[in-house]
């Protein structure tokens, strides 16, 4: 099957489970009731809900092809238990109860599977992951719904085209068919497994499975999975003119973007400012030979890639795993059987940089940096937790910051001066303007400028900042803020 390019989208992992404790805010109830009431079962106990309507293509070893439609599919044994996953930016779905045919089931109908053969997911907009047989057979790693940590699984667990949640149909962005994985437990495991919207099975020759070490800030060991859904998510192609062959992977860019810095998958994850005060990205075959790169050459450069297919199949032997190739290399930087990636920094340690700015104007003007926000957040820091999303948002008390600019004096905040009054203007990078007054604001730390949502950095919807807090209103929680501002009455 070959693997098909959608719109750019930041990268996967498998490994970000330690960052997802502090997003596990939904789970306890839920996931104990589902426990309680859910055994396993291949029955859906009688229920005459219809099906959505679906296509479902399955292909086996031999050519053998079954296409399904509602009520085919609704003819097959259902399946019934609970599961859930987690995302690539470390939040935690709830388990919840899910009804679909089992893959086996599905197989079968066109001659099954063995150990020496590998199944190919496909959704409708071309997405596709391979999976092993003993990941049809439900091998898979797993985690405690209520705490992130990885556990293992002691009751089988059971891979499911699912069409039910909770007894309904799938959402319209996730169904009709999803993949997924579930078992008695409720345990939960990595998001990118959880294929949507798929439309196509097809069983093929066993693949191999290999890993990339990522070796830099943080460190990784990426699984063949893990990679190839990054591929499907921010696949590039390359023909090289020479021989013929189409080359498809991923841009180097993405995977340094990983471990460059703390940040490996939010917004901005491939740190532009480090990579311009430059670092060496050192590409490591099998055999030790390696090649060396300057992280300004690398740099959001997409014609340089890290390639795993060669028109549309695994490499061949002599390049296998993994290839650095692309239209900005010569044929001698084309290293094969490609095993690592590390980064040199110049420096012991990476230095910290800043990801934003904020501007405050007022009687006095000054830039704050990212990293001087934040060193000011570890020493005022507030937290408000928003009830309606469960979201918890971090940062400094907005008076704070006023305080650095609405007089001549720097250290303090001046209620008199707030108690005469003036205007704050919170503007967003787009000239969007919040107003607040500042009796409103004097001392009030409900108020909120957040640098952090549950612990990371804010998404990019919200990016850099966001104005939250228990004392404002929906509409007065302003987002992607770039500068404070005081206006004084004349």
């Amino acid at each position: 099957m070959s693997p098909q390019n959608n719109n750019l989208k930041k990268g996967v992992s498998n490994t970000v489970i330690v960052a997802a404790v502090v997003a596990v805010i939904i789970i306890g109830g839920a996931a104990a009731y589902y426990l309680s009431t859910m055994q396993g079962t291949n029955n859906n106990g009688g229920d005459t809900t219809p099906l959505p309507e679906l296509t479902l293509t399955v292909v086996g070893l031999n050519g053998t092809t079954v296409t399904l439609n509602s009520t085919s599919m609704g003819n097959l044994t259902p399946f019934t238990s609970v599961g859930a996953h987690v995302t690539s930016a470390g939040t935690i779905k709830t388990p919840l109860n899910f009804t679909g045919v089992t893959i086996v089931t599905l197989c079968n109908l066109v001659g099954g599977m063995t150990n020496e053969t590998s199944l190919t997911v496909v959704s409708s907009d071309g997405y596709s992951m391979v999976y092993t047989y003993d990941q049809v057979m439900g091998e898979y790693t797993t985690y405690n719904p209520a705490t992130g940590d990885e556990v293992e699984h002691a009751q089988p667990l059971t891979t499911i085209l699912a069409y039910f949640m909770n007894g309904t149909a799938l959402e319209e962005d996730a169904g009709p068919l999803r993949f997924a994985i579930v078992g008695p437990e409720g345990l939960i495991t990595d998001g990118h497994f959880w294929i949507k919207d798929v439309v196509r099975l097809e069983v093929h020759p066993a693949v191999a499975e290999y890993t990339l070490t990522l070796n830099g800030t943080l460190f990784e060991i990426m699984d063949r999975a893990t990679l190839e859904s990054g591929v499907n998510c921010h696949g590039e192609n390359w023909t090289d003119t020479a021989t013929g062959i189409t080359w498809t992977g991923i841009p180097l860019w993405y995977l340094v973007g990983q471990i460059d810095d703390q940040n490996a998958h939010e917004d901005r994850a491939f740190n532009r400012t480090l990579a311009d005060i430059g670092y060496t990205v050192r590409i490591i075959a099998a055999d030790g030979y390696f090649l060396d790169l300057n992280s300004t050459f690398v740099k959001l450069n997409n014609d340089i890639l890290l390639a795993n297919w060669e028109n549309g199949t695994a490499l061949e032997t002599k390049y296998w795993p993994l290839r650095l190739v692309g239209a900005d290399l010569e044929k001698s930087q084309m290293i094969r059987n490609v095993a690592e990636i590390q980064l040199i920094f110049q420096a012991a340690e990476p230095p910290e940089v800043d990801q934003y700015t904020l501007t405050l104007n007022g009687t006095l003007v000054r830039s704050m940096g990212s990293v001087e926000l934040e060193t000011m957040v570890a020493s005022h820091e507030a937290n408000w937790t928003d009830g309606s999303t469960n979201i918890t948002w971090t940062g400094i008390p907005l008076w704070y910051l006023v305080g650095l600019i609405d007089d001549l004096d720097a250290n303090t905040f001046n209620e008199t001066l707030a108690d005469i009054g003036y205007t704050i203007n919170i503007i967003a990078n787009d000239s969007y303007i919040t107003t607040l007054n500042s009796t409103f604001v004097k001392l009030n730390g409900n108020i909120i400028l957040a640098c952090f949502e549950n612990g990371t950095a804010l998404e990019t919807k919200y990016w850099p900042l966001r104005l939250v807090g228990s004392a404002l209103t929906k509409g007065q929680m302003a987002r992607n803020i770039v500068e404070i501002q005081i206006v004084f009455q004349s």
